[in-house]
């Protein structure tokens, strides 16, 4: 992108160096010469966001594995007694009030 951004005034470098959104604005002023400069953009904006897929693809690995690592098989099967319902006396009543 450098290469192509080069030739351009030093302000209209700073804005299409800035955000895809800056180099199309850009290129938009530039007329028929914009076409290198629409391509460098549109490669280099693929090329980062390739990159921070990546790194987000091993934040979310590291995150399952570190969940897998600290909850057992135990303590997702676990159940609190206390914390348990009897549905049986629950429904015995309903029936018995109908």
């Amino acid at each position: 992108m450098d290469r192509v951004v080069g030739v351009l005034p030093p302000e209209a470098a700073a804005v299409a160096r800035d955000s895809i959104g800056g180099t199309i604005g850009v290129a938009n002023r530039i007329g028929d010469a914009a076409a290198p400069l629409i391509a460098a953009a549109n490669e280099a904006f693929v090329n980062a966001m390739s990159s921070v897929v990546w790194v987000a693809a091993g934040v979310a690995l590291m995150g399952a594995a570190v969940t897998a690592m600290y909850l057992s098989a135990e303590a997702l099967h676990h159940t609190d007694e206390r914390a348990m319902y009897d549905y049986t006396r629950v429904e015995a009543a309903t029936t018995e009030e109908s």
